[in-house]
């Protein structure tokens, strides 16, 4: 996973070698707002097709 910042947002690049679930996608989420919020920035998740 790649992570770049700049003062405002974080992308988290998800490159999946499968496809999925609505609750693995949700979890990234989660984590991701968590781990922005304590960058105090935005977080953006993208998915890769796998």
């Amino acid at each position: 996973m790649k992570r770049s910042v700049d003062a405002r947002r974080v992308v988290f690049d998800i490159v999946p070698h499968r496809l999925l679930t609505t609750r693995e996608k949700r979890e990234i989420q989660q984590a991701a707002r968590r781990y922005a919020a304590h960058l105090g920035v935005e977080p953006e998740v993208v998915y890769a097709e796998p």
